[in-house]
């Protein structure tokens, strides 16, 4: 029967569950930025950053930037508005409803401003509008509700005769219309009538679901540059799309970023090449001056190896020169605190001192920031983190670009020194010469920075008007298979199920019931020995009980004849072991002697039809010597059993552990231990009136219990009494049988 069940519930999962479908894309991710230098930080980076944070970042390219870039919300909302994929439409048929994903008979238009103001609402608010539309040929009936989070605000039903309507919500107009751009054989299938869902999400809300099931991996540890996105969806050609829009819109953004970043390089050179413009042109202005002024039109050196030395140092002085002054424009930038998360164009000036690597470094660090922040906020571990890197370089930055010019002015004192020597060796030069010189040297430092800046300059300008993917399609977008539901899992899993539910609730309510189960079970309950398992079936009955009595003869020593068998509570089985006991005993030979000491339900004369005789208790109650006249009241010849029987009699109100406390009890079996080789006795269940044990009168102690009946609870009692000593070699016997 659960067999059945479940497979029938197998196959209503199939009907009624929502299928899923695997939807595959690669790209290949492409560094265009030509960056080197920051794969491996230098020693000398890693001395100067603080804690050894040299080594944490590395590479102008991180793949798993790249992967939380492509999985970011801020992408995939933008893939949602421009497919509408926060607008969803189900088409309900034979009890259940399908997506339906371009080739829906209805569009529902909604304003870009409500739905900014529902993913600005977001996360305080999450709102949603959930319609459903008849079509009959009477016409279009409305209706559906607004949810604002848990909140159901139920909307007023609407009925129009034709389309396009507005539908008014608390939050917004919606507009329906028909599509008109449905081929002919769905517009036939839509002709007679339909029922249709449509829900609005925020795109926010929809952005979140999908990229929480899209995955981005690369395919293998070999093709670190490549990345599969992959995306189980309910519909094939929406996964598709899904995927073809989030390429589109992260080689969009990047583009983007990298237009910000030249433009910002372009401006730093626009406002050095006006400066350096009219810096050039006072130059240009003392150099026509001093022409003018001196009438100088040719120079020539007296001495051609004084001139070839000077002509050496001028050289050095106006390399250093040029170096300095664009090291000082570097060094503004730098001391602008405005520029602290901006990059520092030192490609501009072809820069390499001591602090190109930190520069580098800080480019990538922004770069990085500005990727991070797209996806998180400024006050997220990542940027938090991202931000004090920089701040932490800033500082070192500065310090090495100071280095760095004091390093070349020390340069330019040795050269201007070693110049000096050999200008004043030529000892007819005029002083015309020297301030020409000096002039000459001037105009050749700006002209060579202007024409570098220029340069530079147009290579941003050319940057700007390109536009390179970062991220290639390596492989067509591609649907790789269903994943859900599976005929082929579901219905031998449901089959599985339903062969194991039946053991499943076997062991559990054997596990949970409170009664034994078998003999196995009590071996966690008590290590007390289990001599015998009396079986249900009355044929092993005389086995069970030849098998009980070995192992009893087994255990008693020279000397030892009672044997007290009790139980946890009445209808265990313990008089008819006790019964049967005593005949097994019997049938060896000896004489032996049942007792019925369960004063409170006394059964062994009505199980043996032994009415009508007088038991021990009349001699206990009469007050006579019980010792001489026990004798007269034990029955022998108890039909064909080979033992005699001791009834109780009747207590004539008299309390049963009163009796049993008595010192002629005691001697009562003093006595017939002389006359019998062993004495059953037929004991109350200590369960229920645990007051009537007779310490000390047994030798042996067999507790019988019963499958299905005995609590569990049972043993922590008996053995605790084994424990105090009150139970003399406790013994169990498993009782199957139905007799009592």
């Amino acid at each position: 029967m659960s067999a059945v069940l479940c497979l029938c519930l197998g196959i209503a999962y199939l009907y009624w569950g929502r299928p899923a479908y695997s939807v595959t894309g690669k790209i290949r991710i492409i560094d265009r930025r030509g960056n080197t230098n920051t794969i491996n930080p230098n020693t000398f980076l890693q001395n100067q950053l603080p804690l050894g944070l040299g080594n944490s970042l590395g590479g102008s390219v991180s793949v798993e930037t790249e992967k939380e870039i492509l999985k970011s919300r801020l992408i995939a909302r933008d893939a949602v508005n421009e497919l509408g994929l926060n607008i969803e439409y189900r088409l309900w048929k034979w009890f259940r409803s399908k997506l339906i994903y371009k080739n829906s008979p209805l569009i529902l238009s909604i304003d870009k401003a409500t739905l900014n103001k529902m993913d600005e609402n977001l996360p305080v608010l999450i709102q949603s509008i959930h319609l459903t539309v008849e079509k009959s040929h009477e016409g279009y009936a409305v209706s559906g509700w607004l949810k604002e989070n848990n909140d159901k605000t139920y909307l007023p039903e609407m009925s129009y005769q034709t389309l396009p309507a507005v539908v008014k919500t608390p939050i917004g107009n919606l507009t329906l219309s028909e599509d008109n751009g449905l081929s002919a054989k769905l517009k036939e299938k839509y002709a007679d009538g339909y029922e249709l869902d449509i829900i609005v999400n925020a795109p926010m809300t929809t952005a979140r679901k999908l990229a929480k099931k899209m995955s981005v991996n690369p395919p293998s540890k070999k093709n670190s540059s490549v990345l599969l996105l992959e995306i189980k969806d309910e519909s094939i050609l929406r996964g598709i799309d899904f995927i073809n829009a989030i390429v589109e819109n992260y080689n969009r953004r990047t583009n983007d970023e990298k237009h910000r970043e030249t433009a910002k390089n372009d401006q730093f050179v626009s406002e050095r090449l006006a400066k350096i413009d009219m810096e050039l042109g006072m130059t240009d202005d003392d150099w026509e001056d001093y022409m003018k002024r001196y009438q100088v039109t040719e120079h020539k050196a007296d001495v051609v190896d004084v001139m070839e030395n000077r002509n050496k140092f001028e050289t050095q002085l106006i390399t250093i020169g040029t170096q300095i002054m664009l090291l000082d424009y570097l060094r503004d930038y730098v001391n602008d605190p405005a520029n602290l998360f901006e990059l520092i164009p030192f490609n501009v000036i072809n820069y390499s001192g001591d602090a190109a690597t930190l520069i580098t470094r800080h480019n990538n660090l922004v770069a990085e920031r500005i990727q991070i922040l797209k996806s998180v906020s400024m006050q997220s571990p990542q940027g938090q983190q991202a931000t004090q890197l920089i701040e932490e370089l800033h500082p070192v930055i500065k310090e090495a670009i100071n280095r760095d010019r004091q390093s070349l002015l020390m340069k330019k004192e040795v050269a201007q020194k070693e110049y000096d020597r050999y200008l004043g060796r030529i000892s007819n030069a005029p002083q015309q010469n020297r301030t020409m010189t000096e002039i000459t040297r001037q105009r050749n430092i700006k002209q060579n920075v202007y024409l570098s800046l220029l340069q530079k300059r147009e290579e941003y300008a050319l940057e700007l008007s390109k536009t390179v993917d970062k991220g290639i399609k390596a492989d067509a977008t591609l649907y790789n298979k269903k994943v859900k539901p599976l005929a082929l899992f579901v219905l031998p899993l449901a089959l599985l199920i339903g062969l194991i539910i039946p053991f499943i609730v076997f062991f559990v309510y054997r596990w949970l019931k409170g009664t034994i189960a078998d003999a196995n079970s009590l071996k966690n309950l008590t290590n007390l020995p289990v001599i015998g398992d009396i079986p249900l079936d009355g044929c092993g009955t005389e086995e069970a009980f030849l098998r009980i009595r070995s192992e009893l003869l087994h255990q008693m020593k020279d000397g030892q004849k009672t044997l007290l068998v009790t139980s946890y509570d009445t209808g265990d089985g313990k008089t008819f072991c006790a019964i049967r006991l005593a005949e097994s005993l019997g049938r060896t030979g000896k004489r032996v002697l049942l007792c019925d000491f369960d004063l409170r339900n006394p059964s062994i004369d009505k199980v043996l039809n032994l009415h009508g005789h007088d038991g021990f208790c009349k001699l206990l109650m009469g007050g006579d010597k019980i010792i001489g006249k026990i004798r007269s009241v034990i029955i022998t010849s108890c039909g064909n059993r080979r033992f005699d029987v001791l009834v109780c009699g009747d207590l004539h109100d008299e309390h049963p552990a009163n009796v049993l406390a008595r010192e002629e009890v005691r001697l009562m079996l003093d006595s017939l231990k002389q006359e019998y080789d062993f004495i059953v006795l037929d004991s109350s269940a200590i369960g229920k009136y645990s007051d009537v044990l007779i310490d000390g009168l047994e030798d042996i102690t067999c507790y019988v219990c019963r499958p299905d009946k005995t609590p569990k609870t049972a043993f922590s009692e008996l053995n605790h009494l084994a424990e105090e000593g009150r139970l003399l070699s406790p013994v169990i016997i498993v009782n199957h049988s139905d007799k009592v």
